[in-house]
């Protein structure tokens, strides 16, 4: 397979990729001589290479190495998870950074440094070792280490003790160190300068060693720096093991190393210091992370430096005698029916004497808890000296006394060993033996099981078989050479030809060889050796015996020898004839095996035939047992029976079908002969078994049923307990839990636990405190104090009300209780929505009272702002607008350019930018007045917009709104914005001239433009660019300046350039003619070049195309020339190769190509293709050659021979190609072979399509398209041809599609609902949770997810059923899971459980309820009943049930046909159905309507209930309710609190002469009846009204009304009727029910339905209530609200009056009040300082206030006129009249007399005058107070001094503010800077702004 190429003559083939040979006709071989599958080319790596059929290779990796061809090698840290913070390394795995350890669950912790190890020789000597990790760059690394040593005493002998070794270069003994590489070692003794330093004195030394990697070493010993020459250098590894105390006795500490040189210094420091960080090193492990092997001892907390410490008798100067042992325990052997067996070890004072025993130990607490499995226990005595002594001893908690009888066949005698369990022997019968090996000697373990890694399996012995001869199997190997490389068409007829030899040679000659003529125990494969001339044949001849005779002889031969006769002495594998093939004898190799018919096992060189219980696997050729779930009845059997769907047997090996028994499913075992859920801390992972498993101690299970091991889980700690998802949850509060329960356990009432978690009954100590109190630190129950609340029970402090919130009193609950108030400066605006509003401007507040509102500060004064704390900050000085308030706290008027429109300010505000006024003291920014600056004029001033005074006018800004002026008649000036008369100094000019030096007009002369019109002193004419020019003078544009060519040019507007004249033209360059094109030369004439300048210049003939001068002629241009241009002298030549077909060629297109013969081309003669020629000279093309010839090398002529397609090469010839073979390409390459199991139809194919005829290999059959396909699996074939594959038996299949031979078939078929075992080649049924639809499948599907089956070897998908959940069952029927019913549970998860039923008086609160403990509510209480098996159900509405246990509900009757809800408990409880609007009264038996504002819906209630907020109704006897009207306002009256009266009747064994008796009985109906309303009031919202429900009802009273009998005289002991009267306060008038929030009734109704129906619970112990009457209720109303009738309800004061809290009634507003709200306590008074009258009581709006001049017909004295707004009132008087109310008469006559006489009078006059106004202004200040009477002074509010004037009179109105609108600051401060531009609105609702007035005297 490839592309063929054409290369020099001859065919190339490029192969594809799988492809090899000259025509790519070989498969490529990519495995011998390769590296394919190597690992980086290694041998012995990677893995196996095998070439594909198909192409290609596959790599089969060993162990460690992975992906396509093995290049991956698996590292040790590649299958590692470290966790986030540990590192890897290959050699040890995980690991730490330094300083941290590694723990079980991947964390890295810092571990602690404080210990020694100590070493016990006489226990152990293999010490303890680590593993250190040398970070960057080992080899370039240095060593430093350091370590503590103490010699036991007597140990200073033992020299081969190693202290310290790393590795293989660093070794310390007790008295050297010595360091050693690969080539030599270097030891160090410890001397000073020969004097030994003992380290084994028995007391601590300290030894450092620093060395560097070329050598250099420093030793520090005890202090002491060792002199010593230069050790070896060596390099350090990545990573090093450290050993320390081997065959040591004594400690060692703190070994510690660092990656880099220390200094002798910083040994010394370290060992005073051993926590010392030496500079410039890294510490690369510390003295922690130790294996420590037997004899090696942690010892916490370390003993460094104290040399008195004593580890052995030795140290000890005073005894080293070993505690006495008196006798050591026995072994102990307990059967232990239970998983944990507590056991209490011996004393260990039983065992030793002379010992301190807080010294001494034992491996385990004496009272220990174990399970099944044998204990080593060891008990360690030791003495104050060190001194001990040991005894161990062995437990074992067996599960049987004695193992149990085996389970074996009864022709099997068992011999067990004498005295015991022990099986000695196993006894066949007869010829007999077993049939599967067993040992001949089998012990009773300790624990009572033969198997004690698997005690719960049943241990099965083998049954006995039949003995017979063994058989021989015979394998040839044979090698033979051929003529000819070896072709796979060879190995079928070769294979042939032995077979036929074996049928007419060995079957004809030889006895017992062939089992048949066909010899079908003969098995023959050969194969040829790839490229090679050699072909292997193997041969395997099966059942054979020895003692084969020849039919021809009496001797005797041996399998073996028979075959080295055939082979080499009889030659009968003669095939020569197959391709030459010669048997080499050297490479024959035979092989005899020994074997047994099938159903048999080679045993001890025996065949055993496959006894019962047993099955021979062919796959092993062994007698196997059994499997689980299977049993063999018979011998020889080839697979077992199986037990069936939902069977199995108890272990394998079973020989009967009474073995099998019910298969329980995971979760379960087989009790018996049922299946029963394993109990609590055992579980079942596996179906079919009679046992659980044990969890391990410290583990439990949540529940029974648990089906893995990993529902065990760790055992809570106390305080927590088990869930089922295995998490341990904190006992809530209340509760606790010990080791000793498996649930948290309630404390005893009244008590409570400190917290969650509590783990014992003694945590239970906490007095319950409930809400309004905490517990302080003394237990005791303490009230909230004020200011605090505690709405819940058990809190150990109250909870602080919110910021600005206080309570009013102690011992509060609710946050409700907490009210608002505002801080110092602040008022309340409105407490629901926690505002609060600062105290204006004019107001403080010191919160003396936090509830107080805001006080008013003194007149005439205000603050300096809002949120004022103080009085004393009444400071300032008040001053109104158009003034500011002076440093001096005096008023001035705001400057020109300033104004101020609020009062109060200490500045004033400056006009906006180019804004100013036209005078001081403006109060109002429209006072600023838009200007525009110097140079400008306004444009518009509403827009704020200037415009520039434009040249020729100018604007100096004298007056600021003044427009620009214009310059004088003839000048401008020279920019805008001209700002002076002075700027008009240039005359006016035209464009096209400039300003000369004395202000005159210049025109621009020629060649110059300037296009500005009238232009500055800068517009100057400007030169034409270069090459440019103008026409005439005065240019006004540059377009003006036309561009100028020299002489011979124009200019050419294409290119923007000057050309020379073209060839034909001319131009002489003169004024006019420079401006123009160039000049066209006379007719038949042309210039000799471009670039002309005259005419004179056209003298040149002008031949055309194809033509040439030729003196005065023009010719053509000849053959192989042309010519494209006129007037040319000569023509073009076409060139080499080239012609032109005729005369006057024109163009270049005209030259065509000509070439000679063997060449063709388009623009160049080439050589002809490959395969094509030309044999003469033209234009014509090369011609491909056909047929077997191609060209000749000259290309000239088709003569040289080369095969075409479908012919080969040979022998100088084209052959055809074979059939069977094809060429696709010419040339002489060999043919392709066709595909395997193709052939072509004819000879000389052509095409790989032409392999059409299929002629299959084997393995390979014709399949339904005609072509060969593999054979499917289960069939096989095994010769060449287009047979088809042969099936192999039902029970059989082959291992994979095309197999070429019968043995192929031994894969054993399963059924569908099984799998086959690949290890034992046995059908298995698929287990519980998969399924198998199909035949002959290798494993089973899973159920999807949270699915199961219901059986093993389950066939379809569609038996997947849900694994059904705790709470729920399964129906078999509709295979789905159901919750629960009420009234029954599940605890466990599967499907083989039903739910349990409830005890019998018992239900549970939902469906799906998952254990015994949710029976927690009485079956079908009254008023339920029980649907079919739905648990208990309320009656319905209609009906009631007065029993328990009942399946119905009864009717109610006729005449009272309904109920207000379900869940009637009895017949009390039905009432009449009452038409919509109305409802039942109780009182009366009748129907009722419904009051105002409530209305009937009988889907919430059978009662009226009250409308939502929003709605109304319009009356009573309503059946819905309406939106509210915007327009109507309504104010229901508000009732406070309402006392409700009931008379009830009681009848009770009671005296009524005893008066105690009857106090008695009257104070328990009390506490009945508040615990009734209590309740009730949980559940009605709004019956009482106080946050604490147990505060309510207190101030209920019940008074006698009559204690009597049935008789006038009666014994004593007869029942008396005891009336009460019963005066229920507090009560609201509507309840809501917080089961139904949208039932809102009235509390009437609601309390007479609770007494009739619910008598029971107002009756007191010995009391029955026989009857209860509604008398009426008492009303207690709200401030604005007044009792109405009969105090039966309550009336708001309307609007116009008030409620008069003293006298209890609403009055009408008095004259010169009003009120325009109802329910209001008091009046407001008219606002304002004049309309503040009002013209009679009763007033209900503010416009209702009017002026004096209303009120007053003569306030205007004299016939004046009142005139009055809301800021004044004054009079128009009539004429002489004037005063503010008209009272002076004015006297007047001609004034000049008293001119003059005042002129001549002089000073007297004027003192004289000037005496009478004094006396005048006296006067009138005393006629002031008698005529205007004293008005209240809050008519006039804040007694403000400062007089604003009025102009219209002499004397002023002065106008002020009670509370200032022009004030109105936000919260800033007095001296805000801010610009206001406007007195912004402030949106704090509550400033409300009032104005007085008042009259003063000028």
């Amino acid at each position: 397979m490839g592309t063929c190429q054409n290369a020099n003559g001859t065919a190339k083939c490029s192969c594809q990729n799988n492809y090899s040979g000259d025509s790519c006709q070989l498969l490529k071989d990519f495995c011998t001589g390769t590296t394919n599958c190597l690992y980086q080319g290694m041998p012995n790596t990677g893995g196996t290479c095998t070439n594909l059929p198909a192409g290609g290779f596959n790599c089969a990796c060993q162990t460690g190495f992975s992906g396509g061809t093995c290049q991956t090698k698996l590292t040790r840290c590649s299958t590692l998870s470290c966790g986030s913070v540990a590192m890897c390394n290959e050699e040890i795995g995980c690991y730490c950074p330094e300083g941290k350890v590694l723990t079980e669950n991947k964390v890295c912790k810092i571990p602690s440094d404080d210990f020694d190890i100590y070493f016990d020789t006489l226990i152990g000597e293999e010490g303890a070792s680590t593993t250190a990790v040398i970070p960057g760059d080992p080899e370039n690394s240095d060593l430093s280490f350091m370590m503590w040593v103490k010699f036991n005493k007597g140990q200073d002998e033992t020299e081969d003790a190693v202290l310290l070794r790393i590795r293989d270069f660093i070794e310390i003994k007790n008295n050297t160190i010595t360091f050693m590489n690969k080539t030599s070692s270097h030891s160090v003794r410890f001397e000073y300068y020969g004097n030994p330093e003992r380290i084994d004195d028995g007391d601590w030394n300290f030894i450092a060693v620093s060395w560097n990697r070329n050598g250099k070493t420093e030793i520090t010993v005890k202090g002491l720096l060792l002199p010593h020459d230069s050790s070896v250098a060596f390099k350090l590894p990545k990573v090093f093991e450290v050993e320390i105390g081997k065959r040591f006795g004594g400690r060692l500490s703190q070994v510690k190393f660092w990656n880099s040189s220390i200094t002798n210094l910083d040994m010394l420091q370290l060992s005073s210091n051993r926590n010392h960080k030496p500079a410039g090193a890294t510490l690369i492990h510390g003295w922690y992370n130790y294996k420590m092997n037997k004899g090696a001892m942690k010892k916490v907390m370390t003993q460094i430096k104290n040399d008195a410490v004593c580890d052995v008798p030795a140290c000890s100067p005073l005894d080293k005698i070993k505690p006495k042992i008196k006798a050591c325990p026995v072994d102990h052997e307990q059967v232990s029916s239970s998983r944990v067996f507590s056991y209490q070890l011996p004393a260990i004072s039983s065992m030793f004497q002379d010992f301190n025993e807080s010294q001494s130990m034992i491996s385990h607490v004496r009272d220990s808890s174990f399970t099944w499995g044998d204990y080593s226990l060891l008990f360690v005595a030791a003495d104050d000296n060190g001194n001990t002594a040991m005894c161990l001893s062995k437990l074992y908690v067996k599960y049987n006394a004695d193992c149990p009888k085996p389970r074996s066949p009864p022709s099997l005698t068992i011999g067990y060993c004498s005295g015991s369990r022990d099986i000695c022997n196993l006894r066949c019968p007869g010829n007999q033996v077993l049939s599967i090996p067993a040992p001949k000697y089998k012990m009773c373990s300790k624990l009572g099981v033969y198997t004690p890694l698997k005690p719960r399996q049943k241990f099965a012995l083998p049954s006995c078989g039949n003995k017979t001869e063994t058989q021989i199997q015979i394998e040839v190997s044979l090698m033979f050479s051929l003529a000819v490389v070896c072709d796979e068409s060879f190995e079928a007829p070769l294979k042939r030809n032995l077979m036929t030899d074996f049928k007419d040679k060995v079957f004809q000659n030889w006895d017992n060889v062939c089992s048949n003529s066909d010899c079908s125990n003969v098995e023959i494969n050969s194969k040829c050796v790839s490229g090679k001339q050699q072909i292997t044949v193997s041969m395997k001849i099966k059942n054979l015996r020895n003692g084969i005779t020849k039919k021809s002889g009496s001797n005797t031969y041996t399998a073996r020898e028979v075959f080295r006769v055939l082979i080499f002495e009889d030659t009968v594998f003669d095939v020569n004839d197959v391709a030459g093939a010669k048997l080499l004898n050297d490479q024959v190799v035979i092989t005899d095996i020994v074997s047994c018919p099938e159903g048999n096992m080679v045993i001890e060189g025996n065949c055993v035939v496959c006894s019962r219980g047993t099955f021979y696997n062919s796959t092993s050729q062994n007698c196997e047992y059994c499997p689980v779930g299977t049993y063999g009845d018979e011998e020889e059997l080839t697979s077992c029976e199986s037990c069936g769907t939902g069977k199995t047997t108890l272990g394998v090996g079973n020989y009967e079908i009474s073995a099998c028994v019910a298969e329980c499913p995971v979760g379960q075992f087989l009790n018996g002969s049922v299946c029963s859920l394993c109990q609590k801390h055992f579980y079942q992972d596996m179906a079919g078994q009679d046992y659980c498993l044990p969890c391990p101690l410290g583990k439990k299970t949540s529940g029974v049923g648990s089906n893995s091991s990993s529902q065990c889980f760790d055992d809570c700690k106390e305080g927590t307990e088990l869930k089922s998802d295995g998490k341990c949850v904190e006992c809530p509060r209340g509760y606790y839990r010990s080791f000793s329960e498996d649930v948290c356990t309630p404390c005893a009432p009244g008590m409570t636990t400190a917290g969650n978690a509590t783990a014992s009954v003694l945590g239970c100590v906490i007095k319950i405190c409930y809400n309004g109190t905490f517990r302080n630190s003394s237990n005791v129950c303490v009230p909230c104090p004020v200011g605090e609340y505690q709405p819940m029970d058990l809190q150990e402090k109250c909870m602080k009300c919110p910021v600005n919130y206080t309570t009013e009193s102690d011992g509060t609950s609710y946050r409700s209780d907490c009210k608002f108030y505002c801080p110092v400066g602040y008022e309340v605006l409105a407490a629901a929505n926690e505002t609060c509003r600062s105290c204006p401007r004019g107001q403080y507040k010191n919160n003396t009272d936090v509830f107080s509102m805001c006080s008013v500060c003194p007149s005439g004064f205000t603050t300096k702002g809002m949120k004022t704390v103080n009085i004393d900050e009444c400071s300032i000085k008040i001053c109104y607008n158009g003034t500011f308030r002076n440093s001096s706290n005096v008023c001035v008027p705001c400057p020109v350019g300033e104004y101020q429109p609020m009062n109060l300010q200490e500045k004033c505000m400056k006009c906006p930018v180019n804004y100013t006024t036209e005078s001081d003291g403006k109060n109002n920014k429209t006072d600023c007045i838009f200007y525009c600056p110097a140079g400008y004029e306004v444009l518009a001033a509403a827009n704020e917009t200037c415009r520039s005074c434009p040249r020729g006018q100018y604007k100096n800004n004298t007056n600021v709104f003044s427009k620009c002026s214009a310059c004088p008649s003839g000048n401008t000036t020279e920019s805008m914005k001209t700002t002076s008369i002075n700027d008009c100094s240039i005359n006016i000019c035209s464009s096209g001239q400039e300003i000369g030096s004395s202000g005159g007009c210049v025109d621009c002369e020629i060649d110059y433009y300037q296009s500005v019109d009238v232009p500055t002193s800068k517009d100057k004419c400007k030169t034409c660019p270069s090459s440019t020019g103008t026409k005439q003078k005065m240019s006004n544009s540059s377009s003006d300046c036309l561009p100028v060519c020299s002489r011979g040019q124009f200019y050419n507007s294409t290119s923007s350039a000057c050309e020379a004249c073209p060839k034909g033209t001319w131009n002489n360059g003169n004024f006019t003619m420079k401006f123009e094109g160039c000049t066209v030369c006379r007719v038949n004439y042309t210039t000799t070049g471009p670039g002309m300048i005259s005419e004179d210049n056209c003298t040149l003939l002008d031949c055309s195309p194809g033509s040439y001068i030729s003196g005065s002629n023009c010719l053509p241009c000849d053959f192989g020339t042309y010519q494209p241009n006129r007037h040319q002298a000569i023509c073009n030549a076409c060139g080499p190769d080239l012609n032109t077909s005729a005369t006057g060629a024109t163009s270049e297109k005209d030259c065509q190509i000509f070439c000679p013969a063997g060449k063709e081309g388009q623009t160049e003669c080439n050589p002809c293709k490959e395969g094509y020629a030309k044999s003469s000279a033209g234009i014509s093309t090369c011609t491909e050659c056909t047929g077997n010839y191609t060209s000749n090398d000259q290309h000239t002529a088709c003569d040289k021979l080369f095969c075409d397609m479908g012919f080969y090469f040979h022998q100088n010839s084209c052959i055809p190609c074979s059939k069977g073979y094809y060429k696709a390409d010419r040339g002489n390459m060999i043919c392709t072979r066709c595909p395997d199991g193709f052939l072509t139809t004819n000879e000389a194919s052509v095409s790989p399509n032409d392999c059409s005829d299929p002629y299959c290999i084997p393995g390979k059959y014709i399949n339904s398209t005609g072509q060969c396909d593999d054979c499917m699996i289960g069939y096989y074939k095994s010769a060449t041809g287009n047979d088809n594959c042969t099936a192999c038996s039902r029970n059989s299949t082959t291992p994979s599609r095309g197999s070429t031979l019968a043995s192929n078939c031994s894969i054993v078929v399963c059924e569908a609902g099984e799998k086959r075992n690949s290890s034992t080649n046995t059908c298995m049924k698929c287990p519980v949770g998969y399924y198998q639809p199909d035949r002959g499948q290798s494993d089973c599907k899973q159920c999807s997810a949270m699915q199961t089956t219901e059986q093993e070897g389950t066939v379809n998908q569609a038996d997947c059923v849900p694994i059904c959940q705790q709470g729920e069952e399964f129906n078999s029927t509709d295979k789905t899971c159901g919750k629960c019913a009420l009234g029954y549970y599940k605890s466990a998860i599967g499907n083989s459980e039903p739910c349990t039923k409830c005890p019998d008086g018992k239900t549970t609160l939902v469906l799906g309820s998952v254990s015994s403990g949710a029976c927690n509510l009485t079956d079908c209480l009254p008023g339920t009943y029980r649907l079919s098996g739905a648990g208990c159900e309320k009656c319905p509405v209609g009906t009631f049930q007065d029993q328990k246990s009942q399946t119905s509900c009864k009717m109610c009757p006729a005449n009272k046909d309904t109920t207000e809800t379900t869940g009637a408990t009895s017949e009390s409880y039905c009432i009449v159905s009452c038409e919509d609007g109305t409802e039942y009264d109780r009182t009366s038996g009748n129907c009722s309507e419904c009051p105002k504002d409530f209305y009937t819906n009988r889907t919430i209630s059978q009662y009226c209930i009250k409308c939502p907020s929003g709605f109304i109704t319009y009356g009573s006897k309503s059946s819905r309710c309406y939106p509210q009207p915007a327009t109507v306002t309504t104010a229901a009256p508000a009732i406070r609190q309402q006392t409700f009266i009931f008379t009830l009747t009681y009848r009770m064994n009671l005296d009524c002469n005893v008066p105690a008796a009857l106090n008695a009985a009257l104070a328990n109906i009390r506490v009945r009846i508040i615990q009734r309303l209590i309740a009730l009031a949980s559940r009605f919202a709004n019956l009482c009204r106080k946050a604490n429900v147990n505060e309510c009802f207190v101030s209920l009273r019940v008074q006698l009304n009559q204690c009597g009998g049935a008789r006038r005289k009666k014994r004593a002991a007869e029942p008396s009727d005891l009336d009460v009267k019963v005066d229920i306060p507090d009560v609201s008038s509507t309840v809501t029910d917080n089961e139904e929030p949208s039932k809102v009734l009235q509390t009437e109704t609601m309390l007479k339905e609770d007494l009739d129906t619910n008598k029971p619970e107002y009756q007191p112990e010995g009391a029955v209530l026989s009857n209860s009457k509604f008398e009426g209720k008492v009303v207690t109303c709200e401030v604005g609200s007044i009792p109405a009738s009969n105090n039966k309800t309550c009336v708001i004061c309307v609007a116009g009056s008030y409620h008069d809290t003293a006298m209890g009634t609403c009055k009408n507003c008095s004259r010169n009040f009003y009120q325009d709200q109802v329910g209001q306590t008091s009046c407001k008074s008219c606002p304002g300082s004049v309309k503040m009258f009002t013209l009679s009581e009763g007033s209900i709006t503010q416009s209702q206030c009017v002026s004096e001049c209303n009120t007053n017909p003569n306030y205007c004295k004299n016939g004046g006129t009142c005139n009055s707004n809301d800021v004044t009132i004054w009079c128009t008087c009539k004429e002489r009249y004037t005063g503010p109310r008209c009272e002076d008469k004015a006297e007047f006559t001609s004034n000049t007399p008293y001119i003059i006489g005042g002129a001549v009078g002089g000073l007297a006059a004027i003192m004289v005058i000037a005496l009478v106004i004094v006396c005048l202004i006296r006067c009138l200040r005393r006629s002031k107070e008698s005529k205007y009477p004293p008005k209240d002074p809050m008519d006039y509010g804040y007694d403000y001094h400062d007089p604003l004037y009025d102009n219209r009179s002499k004397k002023g109105v002065m106008s002020y503010a009670r509370m200032n609108p022009t004030f109105n600051y936000d919260d800033g401060s007095f001296y805000d800077t801010r610009n206001r531009m406007y007195a912004q609105e402030d949106n704090n609702s509550a400033y409300r702004w009032q104005e007085a007035q008042g009259d003063y005297d000028l």
